[in-house]
């Protein structure tokens, strides 16, 4: 009888050790997964943080170049290479083709960029270049040349592009309606527009800025850099301010 109690006792001891053991893998098992639960919603909160980051280049996530006849990746190897950010802005870039050369592996262009940003809620510009630009794409890798400033220019034109090309690289005569096409671009951007005063109302109807042209009497003054701009839906010539006013 007292060898059967012994075995009993025995047996109750490791059943009890059996459920300690048990409980605390259980315990473990469950502090291990809050752990892993507070570390997924760390990565999920990290995340959203960084969706809401204003994208490097106004090209990354859309492809609004396309709208006037540009092509996307070309406008996004211009806006990364052809000018450096001054005022910590955006580049917006576009471009003509000077020859429709499809899709062959060297391109002649005239290319505007131009940086802006946002401040008090207008738009102001920052660096910019206009300039005639060789393209050369291999394996789906850009490349390009573009001519030196000043006496240089002409002489490297004449160098690098085709004759037929040369008299329309040099005096490439589009230039307004790139510039105008990147202030667009900006403004949709940054959903804000440049400042500018009103100087004269055009008989003439528009559906954008693009629509308009300035008139050659305003193109020479020098008292303000005059251009046509599209105005609910008539054409106007403004006097705008594309540069914040030096404290």
């Amino acid at each position: 009888m007292r060898r059967i109690l012994i075995i009993l006792l025995f047996l109750s001891a490791i059943s009890f050790l059996t459920s300690v053991l048990m409980a605390e893998k259980n315990g473990l098992k469950a502090a291990s997964l809050d752990r892993s639960l507070e570390k997924t919603s760390q990565v999920k909160q990290t995340g959203s943080a960084d969706a809401d980051k204003e994208p490097e280049n106004p090209g990354q996530k859309t492809c609004d170049p396309a709208a006037y006849g540009m092509d996307c990746d070309i406008v996004r190897y211009l806006e990364k290479n052809l000018t450096q950010t001054v005022k910590d802005g955006v580049v917006f870039c576009s471009y003509e083709e000077l020859v429709d050369s499809g899709n062959g592996d060297t391109r002649f262009l005239y290319a505007a960029c131009q940086e802006f940003y946002l401040k008090n809620g207008k738009i102001y510009m920052g660096s910019g270049i206009s300039t005639p630009v060789k393209l050369i794409v291999s394996n789906g890798v850009f490349s390009h040349w573009v001519p030196r400033d000043g006496s240089y220019f002409a002489n490297d034109i004449k160098t690098i592009f085709p004759e037929s090309l040369q008299e329309e690289a040099i005096n490439y005569r589009n230039y307004e309606i790139l510039r105008k096409i990147d202030i667009l671009r900006a403004e949709n951007y940054f959903n804000a527009t440049i400042e500018y005063s009103v100087q004269e109302s055009l008989d003439q109807d528009c559906v954008e800025s693009i629509d308009c042209a300035t008139p050659g009497k305003y193109q020479m003054r020098s008292d303000c850099q005059y251009e046509a701009r599209c105005i609910a839906g008539k054409c106007a010539v403004i006097c705008p301010n594309y540069y914040f006013p030096a404290p």
